[in-house]
């Protein structure tokens, strides 16, 4: 695959940025959860606070709801909601 000499320094770039939004999220005491614009609203990011709040309430959720808790990540925001509609 043909890549342009400016590419790779572009993408090193972007992960520096990405890492540095990560820390930043990750010390925000508020639960956050990022999903993606698509029709299924898949998680596709959540914080230190975030996490630690499914693990602390894993069996509450899982009863609440029959979604899988620890498999958050890439599925559907949805599941978590009384009424998805």
């Amino acid at each position: 695959m043909f890549t342009s000499g400016k590419l790779k320094p572009e993408l090193a770039e972007k992960r520096a940025e990405i890492e540095k939004l990560t820390q930043i999220l990750d010390r925000i005491e508020e639960i956050v959860m990022l999903c993606d614009a698509g029709p299924e609203h898949n998680v596709v990011y959540m914080n230190r606070a975030a996490r630690e709040a499914m693990h602390r309430h894993h069996d509450a959720l899982q009863q609440a709801t029959g979604a899988d808790v620890d498999g958050a990540m890439d599925h559907s925001i949805h599941v978590y909601h009384k009424n998805p509609e």
